[in-house]
């Protein structure tokens, strides 16, 4: 059920570019490292590192340098973004990475990331809700679809690694 795409932006990967296909889980992995090295000085070399390797039986994005403070650095990020229906990283396989992403909370998850770093996606311009379309898989509220769009293209701009 998951694309197995390898280029592209972390979010374009993830489905916030492309919201009609599944997540690649290597991806939005690696998004959650660089996410959480940002705001855990635990959560950078040497203890881990953002890269892709690889490991299909545990699904392992955060290469474990040293074990411990890597699983501090998950602890840390999680504890700040839980929401009503539990920790996004919980329901988007990184507590639980047999399974398959849950698209709509990680899209949720995304939209409050924006939301704190441009102006442009916050009411009334954008919405973080539960809001749902099946067809497009849309979970960021366009009051103004061009703030929105403005918004996921700034986001993704600044997230951007190498394929």
């Amino acid at each position: 059920m998951c694309s197995q795409k390898s280029i592209g932006t972390k979010f374009e990967r993830c489905g916030h570019y492309q919201p009609t296909e599944f997540y690649d889980k290597r991806d939005c992995g690696f998004e959650f490292c660089v996410l959480s090295r940002a705001h855990n000085p635990r959560c950078v070399q040497p203890y881990c590192q953002c890269d892709h390797d690889w490991d299909p039986d545990h699904e392992q994005r955060i290469v474990d340098r040293d074990p411990g403070p890597c699983h501090g650095c998950f602890a840390y990020f999680t504890a700040a973004t839980r929401n009503r229906q539990g920790t996004h990283y919980d329901r988007c396989g990184h507590y639980e990475p047999t399974a398959f992403y849950d698209y709509r909370d990680c899209k949720w998850e995304f939209c409050q990331r924006s939301s704190a770093h441009n102006p442009l996606c916050q009411p009334p311009n954008c919405q973080c809700d539960y809001d749902w379309d099946p067809d497009h898989g849309q979970t960021i509220t366009e009051r103004n679809p061009g703030a929105c769009e403005g918004c996921a293209a700034y986001f993704a701009s600044n997230q951007r690694r190498k394929a």
